[in-house]
């Protein structure tokens, strides 16, 4: 307890600690100063490259992240995490959506017998927007379409293009074969 207000002054202030929330790591109120001085700092071009650079490095974050998250329901690849990963996932601020959403952007590629080595050579942006879609197949189509010089929003407008003609197809073949079974059985029928 201080007897004066002249002691009370000579003594070393003690610094708010870092601001937390449940679940997330303090805050270091240092390197939020520090990035806010380069972002008042830098020019507009430089800004315009950190966006993308920023942009790619989130994509890939992600990508990694979903691995990780299918590395840790374990090699057997569980339908459901166990409750204490739950709880983590939710504690990251992670839906479980947003969690099995960056799963399937590991691996679908894989799961679709997609050769890693022909994925090579694009942003991570255009990677996670055909992850969803690239097959075996239409491997080598859609890496001509994200290597194509264009804006991300005319790629986005292609690969939307691409999806919905995608499903017509899916959906005519499935007509057609439904329309055939349905000749069969009136055949049977008859016969």
């Amino acid at each position: 307890m201080f007897t004066s207000t002249q002691e009370c002054a000579d003594t070393t202030p003690v610094s708010a600690p870092p601001r937390t929330y449940a679940g997330q790591a303090q805050v270091n109120t240092d390197l939020i100063a520090e990035i806010v001085d380069e972002i008042e700092s830098m020019d507009e071009e430089e800004a315009r490259k950190l966006v993308v650079s920023l942009v790619e490095q989130i994509e890939a974050a992600h990508f990694k992240l979903g691995g990780v998250i299918f590395k840790l329901l374990g090699s057997e690849g569980a339908d459901r995490p166990d409750k204490e990963f739950l709880e983590n996932v939710r504690a990251g601020a992670l839906r479980e959506e947003d969690a099995d959403d960056l799963i399937d952007k590991y691996c679908l590629p894989d799961e679709a017998r997609v050769p890693w080595d022909k994925l090579v050579g694009i942003p991570w942006s255009r990677f996670n927007r055909i992850a969803d879609i690239v097959t075996r197949d239409n491997v080598d189509e859609l890496m001509s379409l994200a290597k194509r010089e264009c804006s991300f929003a005319e790629f986005v407008e292609s690969t939307e293009l691409y999806r919905a003609i995608r499903n017509a197809q899916e959906t005519a073949k499935n007509a057609v074969l439904s329309t055939w079974r349905e000749r069969e059985k009136i055949g049977a029928a008859k016969g």
